[in-house]
């Protein structure tokens, strides 16, 4: 797979302790080689009911067309409003030592728009995403670095205590060893450095008296059950989400120096008629139809099932929910979100 574009002539990594390696094309090239792709020739992608998935692993099976990318940068402003901001914890104090080149790692960066974020807001650091799909923003800050990298056994190419900050979103959902992953992120992060993890933990709750997730949103609660058994039909156990506290202590990160951060969001924002309201109904809507391959292929539901799905979750999401709770019942779910950040 060409390489053209992602990967700046010279890179610079650092290995901790002050001492430095300058990696060039060649020796770059080299390591590159062994990124992890399961299938790295010819076939990377094809196309199934109108929509392009990459071929090149198996447990990941959401798109990777532009629609997909529209869902991700949506995601992508709705956290910013509801985190809110960019990250969580002292980012900005582990970036400020100016007497050596610091570097963010983005893992699983999708379209690349958050770290293209940080990179604008942190000029002087180099930023550098990875991802097994090759869909990024065409134009991007000159301190940006994409490169196609399936985690976790393609951060090999990384030296170890190279990078100041790592950021891990949403890779609970793809990624069938998500402690291997960990593992890798503390393996590369500097003594001093930061680790952000952001993980949806997929429950969904009722914050009206009286009534049960399905009675406000029959369809999106369906959507949500029948979801997590697809994931386990490719190995992914979101249900790791509960233990995120554990895994990072696993790995070799301080309990005690750990933050976690759990929050709530609306399915369906109150007033139902705003700009956000109609981001996160849409995110949703596009999300349920991504899960499409992923739900067919493990056989939870077959295709008119998950049509009829589909069609109660977009009835949800439009307030004309047909649940006990009434058209609008929707707005009184919620589902949490974790944040845990650690110094290394």
């Amino acid at each position: 797979m060409s390489r053209q574009g992602y990967v700046h002539d010279e890179v610079d990594w650092g290995h901790g302790g002050g001492d430095e390696q300058v990696v060039d094309a060649e020796e770059f090239a080299e390591r590159t080689q062994y990124s992890g792709f399961d299938r790295p020739e010819a076939g990377l992608y094809f196309v199934e009911g109108g929509r392009s998935y990459n071929a090149s692993v198996w447990a990941y099976r959401l798109p990777s067309d532009v629609e997909e990318s529209i869902r991700q940068d949506r995601q992508h402003y709705i956290t910013l409003a509801t985190l809110p901001g960019l990250y969580r914890g002292p980012v900005a104090e582990v970036l400020s030592d100016q007497s050596r080149q610091r570097r963010i790692l983005d893992v699983g960066c999708g379209t690349g728009i958050w770290l293209a974020e940080m990179a604008e807001r942190f000029p002087d650091v180099d930023c550098v995403g990875i991802d097994i799909v090759d869909l990024h923003h065409s134009s991007h800050p000159r301190n940006c670095t994409y490169m196609c990298v399936q985690a976790p056994g393609g951060m090999r190419i990384f030296p170890d205590h190279s990078f100041d900050v790592v950021d891990v979103s949403q890779m609970i959902l793809s990624v069938p060893d998500f402690a291997g992953l960990l593992q890798q992120c503390y393996r590369v992060l500097r003594r001093g450095g930061i680790i952000l993890v952001h993980e949806p933990r997929f429950h969904i709750h009722s914050a009206w008296e009286g009534f049960e997730p399905a009675d406000l949103s029959p369809g999106l609660t369906k959507w949500a059950e029948v979801f997590v058994r697809a994931l386990l039909y490719r190995g992914i156990d979101i249900r790791q989400c509960e233990h995120v506290e554990d895994i990072l202590v696993d790995v070799g990160f301080d309990r005690d120096a750990i933050d976690a951060h759990v929050y709530y969001r609306h399915a369906l924002q109150n007033p139902l008629y705003t700009q956000q309201a109609f981001q996160e109904a849409d995110k949703i809507i596009a999300f349920c139809n991504a899960s499409r391959l992923v739900v067919l292929e493990s056989g939870v539901l077959d295709e008119e099932g998950f049509d009829e799905m589909e069609a109660e979750l977009t009835a949800d999401m439009k307030g004309q929910s047909h649940g006990v709770a009434g058209p609008e019942g929707p707005r009184g779910l919620l589902s949490d979100w974790g944040y845990w950040w650690c110094i290394k």
